[in-house]
């Protein structure tokens, strides 16, 4: 089960007296809730701690100490303790995550529902920062967690103030997103542009899982998709075959040379 508590306020909590106040040295206004921490995740987990991740992570590159706790210092941003096997975003869209410990698995199901490991997140890494500000309710990838994780959440309107507020965080958002347009751009190119053969072969590697994939869908349906006739369709499957790129057996594609352009 995901829990979470809110763990930064902009006023003072009640701290045990035996507990020295992590935020002292940062600011005095941002004051961490320790008593609900230890209760919670089951050990201090002091802002010395989480300060150096958080600043690892590529929102808050260049972004002073101080900075960062005002950023955090407000409603909607908490802790989230998520254990093994479960899905870290939990079907919540509209916010973002930064991986304060343990790693998680990222997948994604295509459309042959093929279900293809794509990366692994870890400390510092940040998840969710695409599918902000969006209608959609499903994210393209899902991310589940490898062993117990904490992670830093900021929701999606809480966020959206601490643009306006810090202008690097914004520089920082801003770049990630182009980053990830260009990425885009180029599988769209390499989809949209080249000969029959190559968007074929291109969709089978994007949809293989260990090498080989079994179409569940028309040949008609996936000309369409390529943005081609059904019998230029069956030629890029012949042209492939013959150039020993890929094997046949009824719906079922194997590649043996995915060593392409």
């Amino acid at each position: 089960m995901l829990l979470s508590i809110d763990i930064f306020y902009p006023q003072k909590k009640y701290i045990p007296k035996n507990i020295q106040n992590p935020f002292t040295k940062y600011s005095s206004l941002a004051i961490i809730d320790l008593y609900q921490m230890i209760q919670f995740v089951g050990k201090v987990e002091p802002m010395d701690k989480i300060l150096p991740i958080i600043k690892k992570s590529f929102l808050f590159n260049d972004i002073a100490d101080d900075e960062i706790v005002d950023l955090l210092a407000r409603d909607g941003v908490s802790l989230v303790n998520v254990s093994a096997g479960e899905d870290v975003q939990n079907g919540n869209t509209h916010a973002l995550f930064v991986v304060i410990d343990g790693e998680a698995n990222v997948l994604k199901t295509h459309e042959e529902g093929n279900t293809m490991f794509v990366s692994v997140l870890g400390s510092a890494e940040i998840l969710g920062a695409a599918s902000l500000f969006s209608d959609e309710h499903e994210t393209a990838t899902k991310v589940v967690a490898k062993r117990k994780m904490l992670l830093l959440r900021i929701k999606e309107n809480t966020f959206k103030l601490m643009l306006k507020q810090n202008a690097k965080l914004f520089d920082n958002y801003m770049r990630y997103l182009t980053e990830r347009l260009r990425f885009l751009v180029g599988r769209m190119e390499l989809l949209g542009v080249g000969s029959a053969s190559s968007k074929l072969l291109s969709y089978i590697v994007e949809n293989a899982t260990d090498n080989a994939v079994t179409l569940k869908r028309s040949y008609s349906s996936l000309a369409t998709t390529l943005g081609i006739s059904r019998a230029t369709l069956y030629r890029a499957f012949d042209e492939l075959e013959a150039q020993g790129k890929i094997t046949r057996k009824g719906k079922t594609i194997n590649l043996t040379d995915i060593s392409h352009e």
